[in-house]
């Protein structure tokens, strides 16, 4: 099937050097800072890292959503516009009929005195003047398109009365029917068990397919990663750490805080232990946004390759065989280095 965004030259989504700042103790502290990355069109692109590594604050960035006194700095280009320059009631426009956030979890960001039906139709008249009629036959197309059983009697559920994985299709099913050209989809299989897990992302590669939809997917399931995403970005104290097309990430990890993640997923033949052997983690945790530094690498503290550049300034993103990586061990040390 024809791409039916393939018209649209470059890059769909641009984003450069986005920094999120927020105050921390009367010190303004860069929760996402100095991220670039593109997103074509019909592109899966996933973003992973531990939490509090500023996923989620990326993605509100991206929609100009930013937490109270938070600032975003940077642009964000969207064929082309910067996003970041628009009114609010330019941005109503945009979020929702060109760019989607579907949040992790369905039970919050659902209202619970509200239809599934009034509530597809509420985002529906945020861009299109709509009879009761239009607005519910929309609805239910909506419904349909994201297999939910029996779509009619769908739109008169309350969100209580449905199983996690119906309220995650109903999410989806509000967050598409106005058709936007991208999905932010922040962890959208956190809060259901993995079977259902998987028919959602199944899912949303099919809408991916017919629609040209393009998905940032938000995650921690690196299983979901290897399977559905083109390319990955794996974010560290709100800064890209390593970048690459999945296929090679996964084969050939470049920068230190990847290969842990990597081996920190359990598997089936490490799943049978011995007696009191633990699965590998990364010792130590995500550093406070109040103790974060620009005079070493953030992850320093933990990286089994730490050597006294490390200590001394933050590493750019260097080029790699595979993409690039944020790590001294690939470029700009000129004496030091390990072998």
């Amino acid at each position: 099937m024809a791409n039916p965004q393939s018209a649209i030259p470059g890059p769909l989504l641009s984003i450069e050097n986005l920094s999120v700042d927020l105050p921390v103790a009367r010190v303004r502290r860069a929760a996402v800072e100095d991220v670039s990355f593109t997103l074509s069109a019909g592109e899966s692109v996933a973003v992973v890292g531990e939490s509090g590594c500023g996923k989620t604050q990326l993605a509100r960035a991206i929609l100009g959503l930013p937490p109270e006194g938070g600032r975003v700095r940077g642009r964000v280009l969207y064929a082309g516009r910067d996003l970041l320059s628009l009114s609010e009631r330019e941005w109503r426009d945009v979020r929702g009929r060109h760019i989607g956030l579907m949040f992790q979890e369905p039970a919050s960001a659902l209202d619970p005195v509200k239809t599934i039906g009034a509530q597809i139709r509420e985002s529906l008249g945020f861009h299109a003047d709509l009879s009761r009629a239009q607005s519910r036959s929309l609805a239910r197309a909506a419904l349909q398109e994201v297999a939910f059983p029996d779509p009619d009697r769908g739109l008169d559920e309350y969100p209580h009365r449905l199983s996690g994985g119906l309220r995650q299709r109903a999410l989806l099913a509000m967050t598409l029917a106005s058709g936007p050209k991208i999905l932010l989809a922040d962890e959208p299989t956190a809060s259901l068990d993995s079977t259902v897990a998987a028919q959602v992302l199944d899912l949303l590669d099919r809408l991916r397919r017919e629609r040209g939809l393009t998905i940032l997917l938000i995650t921690h399931d690196l299983g979901a990663v290897a399977r559905h995403c083109d390319r990955v970005l794996v974010l560290y104290s709100g800064r890209i750490v390593e970048e690459a097309e999945t296929r090679h990430l996964f084969h050939s990890p470049c920068h230190p805080y990847t290969r842990g993640l990597l081996r920190s997923v359990p598997r089936v033949a490490s799943a049978i232990r011995q007696r009191g052997q633990r699965y590998e983690v990364i010792p130590g945790t995500v550093a406070d946004l109040s103790m974060r530094t620009a005079n070493a690498c953030a992850f320093a503290p933990r990286c089994p390759d730490r050597f006294a550049p490390c200590d001394q300034s933050q590493p750019e993103l260097y080029g790699t065989v595979s993409g690039t990586a944020r790590c001294f061990l690939y470029g700009g040390v000129p004496s030091g280095r390990p072998a």
